[in-house]
Order: C-alpha cells, then sequence, then structure tokens
C-alpha cells in the first residue's frame, strides 16, 4: 500500500513540474515576442521623430507630411518573430492624416496598437484662429 501511495505522489509530481515547465516556456515566449514587438515600435518612433524634424524645416503640409508618415510607417524594419504580422492602417476619425500600426502575434492572442498623427509630429500648419468671440465657459469663468 505504501509502495502505491509513493508511486501515485511521484506521478503527480512529475506532472505538476512538467505543466510547470511548460507554463515557463510560454511565458518566456510571449515576453520575448513582446519585447521584440516594443523595441520595433521604439525604433520606429525613433526614425519618425528624426524625420520629421527634417520635415519640419520644409513645412510640406498636412497631406504630404501624412504621406511620409505612411511611408516611414511602412517601410521595413528589423526582422519580427515568427507570428507576429506588422500593418497599418488608416484612421477613419481623424481622415487620411492619422495611421494605426498593429502588431498582432497570432499564436498568443497578442496585439499592440499605436496612433500616429502628421499633426502630433507638428508637421500640420495649426487651425486659423476663430473671430467669434469666446463664451464664458470656453474662458473658464
Amino acid at each position: 500500500m505504501a509502495m502505491l501511495v509513493f508511486a501515485l505522489a511521484a506521478n503527480a509530481s512529475v506532472q505538476l513540474w512538467g505543466a510547470s515547465a511548460s507554463w515557463s516556456r510560454a511565458t518566456e515566449q510571449r515576453q520575448d515576442t513582446l519585447r521584440r514587438i516594443d523595441a520595433d515600435l521604439l525604433r520606429r518612433e525613433y526614425a519618425l521623430r528624426q524625420a520629421a524634424l527634417a520635415w519640419q524645416a520644409e513645412a510640406p503640409g498636412c497631406e504630404v507630411a501624412a504621406q511620409r508618415l505612411r511611408q516611414q510607417l511602412e517601410a521595413d524594419g528589423a526582422p519580427l518573430p515568427a507570428g507576429v504580422s506588422r500593418q497599418v492602417s488608416t484612421e477613419a476619425a481623424a481622415g487620411a492624416n492619422a495611421f494605426w500600426l498593429v502588431y498582432r502575434a497570432e499564436p498568443l492572442g497578442l496585439e499592440r496598437r499605436r496612433l500616429f498623427s502628421a499633426s502630433a509630429h507638428g508637421l500640420c500648419p495649426p487651425p486659423e484662429a476663430e473671430s467669434a468671440p469666446l463664451t464664458d465657459s470656453e474662458v473658464g469663468a
């Protein structure tokens, strides 16, 4: 009887250890994938900021700046991990001047999204000042 209890306890222990090791590997893979996605995103943000500084001197206008922004986002970068895709799509609410950069890791069920816009980088001219006087609520009275 003692041998049976010992065998069952050993079997349960081995199964528990195996499940724990599998979970640990999956968590490590998930963290590595997130780290590589975030690193690619940071590289793209840095490149966009550098390009935007050069574009500001030209003052290309919103539409041209948005086209350049999209081209910069769609440019090939560092290779992504297997199963990870990168996609650029237009933000409907902001017109054609803002874009979503979306990373999807299908096997892990992960998604990272970042919104980029030409106006956020200072590439769109400010809107004309309205001639109507401000109301009390707009002034903060």
